[in-house]
């Protein structure tokens, strides 16, 4: 669904063995990779995530590790950028809203998130996003590289339209979205129906 209104998001491999998530590293050919836990919320809070797996071994020792406490494990490349948190619920006052904050897995801790109506122009998504105290993580602060922001603010419109074309839709969590000059690219999701 994700992919088909025009999100990025990461190919991941659903494994319910070690060798299966050492087969789909391999198969994939792109090291470093990410073993996690397939079912849970807070992953990293749980210890359900391996980082910087430089081979296929490695992802076999760590997803036979997972799945010591768990039924299946994604395998994926591991990628780099920003992280943000993009949302979008539907508020029973307001309708359809969307969110943006920076820091992932930090959202909470850094609070530095904004909010607005769907659906979103392009253009609104990038001022809603250069609104955010640590925009100048977007924009290139400190000698970083700047992310390609034209393609993060189509992931927050597109997540608003989602919420406005399909009904069914309660809430989406797209977190981390993970920017950089590249592109944006969901690397963790969830769809509320």
């Amino acid at each position: 669904m994700l992919r088909g209104s025009g999100i990025d998001v990461v190919r991941a491999a659903l494994c319910t063995t070690a060798g299966e998530a050492a087969d789909a590293a391999a198969a994939a050919g792109r090291f470093p990779a990410v073993v996690k836990v397939a079912r849970s919320a807070h992953r990293s809070d749980t210890g359900g995530v391996r980082l910087g797996l430089a081979d296929a071994a490695a992802v076999r020792a760590a997803a036979a590790d997972l799945l010591t406490g768990t039924d299946a494990v994604l395998v994926s490349p591991q990628l780099a950028g920003v992280e943000v948190a993009v949302g979008a619920l539907r508020d029973p006052s307001f309708g359809p809203v969307v969110m943006v904050g920076l820091g992932g897995i930090w959202v909470e801790v850094l609070d530095d998130v904004a909010f607005a109506l769907a659906p979103l122009t392009h253009a609104e998504a990038r001022d809603l996003l250069l609104g955010l105290r640590g925009a100048a993580l977007l924009t290139g602060g400190r000698g970083t590289a700047a992310v390609d922001l034209d393609a993060l603010a189509a992931v927050v419109v597109r997540a608003g339209d989602l919420l406005v074309t399909r009904p069914a839709i309660a809430g989406l969590d797209l977190n981390p979205v993970l920017a950089s000059a590249a592109g944006a690219v969901a690397v963790d999701w969830k769809i509320t129906v």
